[in-house]
């Protein structure tokens, strides 16, 4: 419910965004610790999109006090990144009201009788017209709703290769609506997870990102 209630939410201003995060951390601290990032979906580690996406994450890492490992050089942490964005299709409503109106201008003519004879009386009388509803009409489409959601996972490398294979940090991120321009949601989603990294263990709300 949650979820739909940010799809209704999300608007071309803000992205409306859903996250939660979970870690293991205890004392041990990220700070001038070496890092690697690796995508998940292989698809998404040959593309230069995502690789920018990961200059992103790369940079807020590194501003938290991160460094980056060098290439074919062992890191003390393995950073996974996981996007997956899908699509569905639903049905929305319009409604239309209908109004009918009374009273405003009239004309009259009265004929009127006496002993004299008859004499006509014409005129116009003016009032004000009232509003009155008279239903509506309801008309139904389709649009296309696509729900993004991305996962980032941060292995500790020593734990992981001595058999310990869960993450000491795992943070997801979940948004929907109309758009599906990867190239500027991607790194929203980033940034809602990881600006104000490490977030308390636990941790689960809404954030709404300004477009950039």
């Amino acid at each position: 419910m949650l979820l739909l209630f940010l799809c209704a939410l999300s608007g071309c201003q803000h992205l409306d965004v859903e996250r939660k995060t979970f870690h293991r951390l205890n004392s041990e601290s990220f700070n001038a610790k070496s890092f690697q990032i690796i995508f998940l979906d292989p698809a998404q580690h040959d593309s230069l999109e995502f690789s920018s996406h990961a200059n992103v994450l790369a940079a807020i890492l590194k501003s938290k006090g991160m460094i980056e490992a060098k290439p074919n050089t062992k890191a003390d942490y393995l950073v996974a990144f996981d996007f997956k964005i899908s699509s569905s299709t639903q049905i929305g409503s319009t409604s239309t009201p209908h109004f009918t109106t009374s009273g405003g201008t009239s004309n009259f003519n009265a004929t009127t009788y006496g002993n004299g004879g008859s004499y006509n009386t014409y005129g116009t009388v003016s009032s004000y017209p009232t509003l009155k509803y008279a239903g509506s009409t309801t008309e139904e489409y389709t649009y296309t709703e696509y729900t993004r959601e991305l996962t980032i996972k941060i292995y500790n490398l020593d734990k992981y290769n001595s058999g310990d294979k869960k993450p000491v940090y795992e943070t997801q991120a979940y948004s929907c609506g109309s758009s599906r321009e990867t190239s500027k949601i991607v790194p929203l989603l980033i940034k809602s997870l990881m600006s104000e990294f490490p977030l308390p263990s636990g941790s689960a709300d809404r954030v709404s990102m300004p477009w950039e």
